[in-house]
């Protein structure tokens, strides 16, 4: 690994261990919060992640894998799909989404953008990339939410995004301290 790749890690690390410290359970949702973090990164191996993701137990929260890079593809993609137009975005990460978690993003006057419901709730190949990219196709600035709607067998998430990791950490702890 190298040394940039190192540096990534130990501070996405740290960041996990402030959420874990924070005990965010209640803004995980059922799968496990899963965070995609780069500086500088284009391709999946260039995106550092939490192996096995930071889960929700009872009422905790922890994880059990160290960061490292290219683990996590899905929301690699997703923070690579989200860098084509917006190049300083850095961080991605999906959390619960109930109406006390959008209550919270409208109370702490996030830039939310709402990715469409589709046809019959069935999400079905690469729709969701699809309508990710046309969603952020249409913003003039990077959000700090992205809502994911409603569909059949998938859990209803938001996604947090931010140009900093720090940035990033202090709107997912904001949003816990809401809810």
């Amino acid at each position: 690994m190298n040394e940039q790749d190192k540096i990534l890690c130990e501070n996405l690390k740290a960041c996990a261990d402030r959420f874990v410290s924070a005990n965010i359970y209640k803004v995980l949702p059922e799968i496990g919060m899963n965070i995609g973090y780069t500086v500088c990164g284009n391709s999946v191996a260039e995106v550092c992640d939490i192996p096995g993701r930071i889960r929700r137990v009872e009422k905790d929260c922890c994880y059990v894998r160290d960061p490292k890079m290219g683990g996590s593809i899905y929301m690699a993609e997703t923070l690579l799909a989200i860098r084509k137009k917006f190049p300083q975005a850095q961080c991605v990460a999906n959390l619960r989404s109930n109406e006390k978690i959008l209550a919270a993003c409208k109370e702490l006057d996030f830039a939310m953008v709402d990715m469409p419901t589709p046809p019959g709730y069935w999400q079905l190949g690469n729709d969701y990339f699809v309508d990710l990219e046309k969603v952020i196709a249409e913003c003039d600035d990077l959000p700090d939410v992205i809502t994911i709607p409603d569909r059949i067998n998938l859990e209803k998430l938001i996604l947090v995004v931010s140009a900093d990791l720090e940035d990033f950490a202090d709107k997912v702890l904001a949003l816990n301290s809401m809810v």
